[in-house]
């Protein structure tokens, strides 16, 4: 069944913070989530080594992709996580444990289940950032509100209470089966519907890649070309009637060409510098029904709003 609706498209494009800066940030963010073991202090490692050494392998590239991750994870969550209690110490499970890199995944096994965690937090806090009423994230219940049965994300909007589903497929298949699971678990709870949001980096971005372009506009229009060509299709045709909209987020390093030297190498070919972005693109699509539709209106123009905000240097 193809569901009709259409959808509002977003972005952050966020450039790679100078070597002192992201090392110092990612120090801080490290230091307020207290991991000092597992993947994230190894993230630490290796982004030390693209800065420091100058290692430019599309590990060490990768690396500091995610690593601008876990710096916006501090940013996000840092003036707010009071409220959650416990919610940090889930924050630092996450990003401790699992494979140093999303692209180590084995697709399907347990393995990449901090990161699924890791996302429902992502999206909370950029819900949170975006000025919405977030009341649960991850189970965990806001210290002003009780008798709510928990979702990944709830949220109050216009005296309604809204559920979000996270998932986080790594295959086509996977989405299809994350997208059934969201909307059993929708159907679970009242209302009996809501909004599954989806990351499908993996979907779009084959594993050990990164987007190359001449800009970073150009390198997002790629990555946003992806996600409708590649995702889109399956959401509309997969989503039961208890899903009324989906949060679609991609996410990829983009190298990106800043200058040509005229000292020419071996092949002949002039040496190239780069610039490393962080690229999300974010799609709100809605679907036939108009229950949300408002509200997923507003979500497009608030997060469009706060992610272009995101990715001012200033607020990293």
């Amino acid at each position: 069944m193809v569901v009709s609706g259409y959808c509002f498209r977003t972005r952050d494009t966020v450039q790679i913070l100078l070597w002192t800066q992201l090392i110092d940030k990612l120090e801080e963010a490290l230091l307020w989530t207290g991991a000092t073991k597992g993947r994230a202090p190894e993230l630490l490692r290796l982004a030390r080594e693209f800065f420091e050494d100058g290692t430019r392998s599309t590990t060490h590239i990768l690396a500091v992709n995610e690593a601008n991750e876990l710096i916006e994870i501090a940013c996000l969550w840092q003036q707010q996580i009071s409220q959650f209690p416990g919610l940090l110490d889930r924050i630092r499970n996450s990003i401790s444990k699992g494979p140093v890199l999303s692209d180590q995944e084995v697709p399907d096994s347990q393995g990449k289940h901090p990161r699924n965690l890791y996302f429902n937090y992502y999206v909370g806090g950029c819900l949170l950032g975006a000025g919405f009423d977030v009341l649960c994230v991850d189970g965990i219940t806001r210290t002003d509100t009780h008798d709510l049965a928990p979702s990944d994300v709830v949220l109050r909007w216009d005296s309604r209470t809204v559920r979000i589903e996270c998932k986080r497929p790594q295959t086509p298949t996977g989405l299809k089966r994350c997208l059934r699971d969201a909307a059993r678990q929708l159907e679970d709870e009242v209302p009996g519907y809501g909004i599954a949001a989806v990351e499908c980096s993996h979907l779009v971005r084959p594993r050990g890649t990164i987007l190359r372009g001449p800009s970073a506009d150009e390198a997002w229009g790629r990555l946003d070309q992806r996600v409708h060509r590649d995702v889109m299709p399956i959401v509309t045709e997969t989503s039961r009637p208890s899903i009324l909209g989906a949060l679609v987020v991609a996410r990829s390093p983009a190298a990106i060409e800043a200058g040509r030297s005229r000292v020419l190498l071996p092949s002949g070919h002039p040496v190239r510098s780069f610039r490393i972005f962080s690229i999300s693109s974010w799609t709100v699509w809605v679907s036939g029904d108009t229950r949300l539709g408002a509200f997923l209106k507003e979500t497009e123009t608030r997060l469009d709003s706060f992610l272009a905000t995101l990715a001012q240097p200033g607020y990293l």
